[in-house]
């Protein structure tokens, strides 16, 4: 058996609070932590690389979002991480492995159009992007962990949390960026 993990976010931005608002949570991100780096320390996941999200730079602008390999400290200051650890097979690992690195490889782009679906609750989505829970979800699916027909575009970021609940993840860490 191998671990992987995954984090879900109360965010401290505006746009942060608009999604716990449009998807009527107080969670507003999901987001892979990158096995490789993580040693189980929140030092771990300042390393570039250590995470791999629908996120931005913070240079760039909201619209740029898109998957990245990315880092901590890219975060807003006060933002809360709740931490899940997910046992999974050798294979399932290589299938999520692979499909978190092509996303980033690729920096498929953010679905804002999805978000807007959340509100109006209803399937409105642009092929070929994804938004952040949607994606986590996905590299699930790959890995065979949900039904294929899992409608991974309806999944919040609190969603996401209460799925890995369901494949008994553990929350390990919870902590605030400074």
């Amino acid at each position: 058996m191998r671990k992987v993990y995954y984090a879900v976010t109360e965010g401290k931005s505006l746009t942060s609070k608009l999604i716990e608002f449009w998807t009527r949570s107080n969670r507003s991100h999901a987001l892979f932590i990158n096995p490789e780096y993580f040693d189980g320390t929140v030092e771990s996941l300042y390393q570039d690389g250590s995470l791999i999200e629908a996120w931005k730079y913070p240079d760039e602008s909201l619209f740029r979002m898109r998957v990245i390999y990315s880092r901590l400290d890219i975060h807003s200051k006060g933002t809360k991480f709740y931490v899940y650890e997910l046992p999974v097979t050798d294979d399932q690992y290589m299938k999520i492995m692979n499909f978190q690195n092509i996303c980033a490889y690729l920096e498929v782009p953010y679905d804002w159009k999805a978000i807007v679906g959340f509100v109006l609750r209803f399937k409105m989505r642009n092929n070929g992007k994804l938004f952040c829970s949607e994606k986590e979800c996905l590299s699930l699916k790959y890995a065979g962990l949900l039904d294929p027909n899992f409608p991974c575009w309806r999944v919040s970021p609190a969603d996401f949390e209460f799925l890995l609940w369901t494949l008994n993840a553990k929350r390990i860490l919870t902590f605030t960026t400074e």
